[in-house]
């Protein structure tokens, strides 16, 4: 696995915008369209060379929950460049709990602050670069170890 690439090629795509709601080319490679951050990462992965395991599709996955579901084993406090990145925007409310989102994990901004950042696809609509806030992290995941448990 080679994680300068995923990254290379998740910020290849920084700027790229839907062409309808939820339309993508990633959704068009991944064979459904829809909400499109698991599909953005599977499809990076692929082209990299690293193709995710299938979760309910040959190409990788789409449903963040069942990821994190799938693959809590890969569980990890110390994130790597081109690790998964889960987010529950509700944490620490009483509507904590659902996987809401998904990207890679770049780097440490501030570590004692909590901030770090991601590349990520369906943030407004497009593919960005992001400052985000551990407060909001379900889990980081090791991406070299992921497998369906």
């Amino acid at each position: 696995m080679n994680r300068a690439k995923i990254i290379e090629l998740a910020i290849a795509e920084v700027g790229y915008k839907e062409t309808g709601v939820n339309i993508t080319k990633f959704g068009e490679r991944f064979g459904l369209q829809g909400p499109w951050c698991g599909m953005f990462i599977s499809i990076i992965c692929l082209d990299a060379s690293f193709p995710l395991p299938a979760l309910g599709w040959p190409k990788g996955f789409c449903s963040v929950p069942a990821a994190l579901k799938a693959w809590i084993s890969s569980k990890t406090d110390d994130p790597k460049p081109a690790d998964l990145v889960i987010f529950d925007w509700e944490k620490g409310t009483p509507k904590e709990g659902a996987a809401d989102h998904v990207g890679f994990f770049l780097g440490w901004l501030d570590w004692d602050a909590g901030l770090f950042i991601t590349a990520e696809g369906n943030i407004q609509n497009e593919a960005k670069v992001c400052i985000r806030n551990t407060k909001h992290v379900a889990a980081f995941l090791n991406i070299s170890t992921l497998k369906n448990t």
